[in-house]
């Protein structure tokens, strides 16, 4: 996008944040792009090259008090003091073009469908372990390997609903993957809250520019859970009566480590907040239950 002369950069001065900076030798999408600079991100540079060190401070340090106050922080339990800390936040933002975006969410895709695909596989027909792809004893000797799974049929074969993937980027700029966390990732809050200071820190940066949002998550996380959602007959008395909804479950602090503490709370903080669903743990007990989950 080219900007118009509404939202047209202002121009560089004199002292402004990039006169002095040294363009690294490695790959970096804002300064040292294999390929030529798409507009786009042309305006994003020279918006940033319009501020001075100073007030890039100023924004840091005001974005930091923000995420204090909010409460938006974690915790490294690897550190003995295993204290709260403020979520890191870069005041300038990497910009991946609507091309390169277009081709990660294709690769993203067809890994999570090769993930699910594979987790199948090994509690079925293990033919990947049949046919030596995989040690057998790597995979059925792992602890987190489920013997209670095997041969069980999860809804649409879906085991991984939600995936984290890890991406960095070569010398070249290519994406890779440095991993994949198939756990229900807590981390999707900080990057919707890092979007939304983005926007509050740095408005004149980002005006007129075509972002893409981030706001629908919930939505589309509601639907997902909607489309696998179980239903449930409810035993009351002398009738039956069928419901059909969702729950995120979480543990009681009693059935927990304390280092999971803070990631739980912080993604049941924001599900409640932005898809409505109900919260309960393992002890919660209503006046129907017990129920049978058919």
């Amino acid at each position: 996008m080219t900007p118009t002369a509404l939202h047209a950069p202002p121009q560089a001065t004199s002292s402004g944040l990039l006169d002095n900076y040294r363009i690294p030798d490695f790959f970096c999408e804002l300064m040292n792009r294999r390929d030529p600079t798409p507009p786009t991100l042309q305006c994003v540079k020279d918006r940033l090259a319009a501020l001075s060190l100073p007030e890039l401070r100023r924004r840091t340090q005001a974005a930091e008090a923000q995420l204090y106050r909010m409460g938006i922080t974690f915790t490294v339990y690897s550190d003995k003091e295993a204290i709260d800390r403020i979520l890191p936040f870069d005041a300038i933002p990497r910009v991946i073009t609507a091309q390169e975006w277009d081709h990660v969410e294709r690769g993203v895709q067809q890994r999570i469908q090769a993930i699910n695909l594979f987790l199948h596989d090994i509690y079925h027909d293990r033919n990947i372990l049949r046919d030596g792809i995989l040690p057998a004893e790597l995979v059925l000797n792992n602890p987190n390997y489920c013997e209670a799974m095997v041969g069980v049929d999860v809804p649409g074969g879906v085991y991984v609903h939600i995936n984290g993937t890890d991406l960095i980027r070569d010398d070249n700029g290519q994406f890779l993957i440095l991993e994949d966390n198939a756990r229900t990732p807590s981390g999707v809050s900080y990057v919707i809250e890092n979007r939304h200071m983005m926007l509050r820190l740095m408005p004149d940066l980002a005006s007129g520019l075509p972002i893409r949002s981030v706001e629908e998550y919930g939505l589309r996380y509601i639907r997902l859970y909607a489309k696998w959602r179980l239903k449930v007959w409810l035993i009351h008395k002398s009738f039956f009566f069928h419901l059909a909804f969702i729950i995120l479950l979480t543990l009681s602090m009693f059935f927990f480590p304390a280092r999971w503490a803070c990631p739980l709370w912080k993604v049941k903080i924001y599900l409640l907040k932005t898809i409505g669903c109900l919260c309960a743990q393992l002890t919660d007990r209503g006046p129907c239950m017990p129920f049978i989950v058919a």
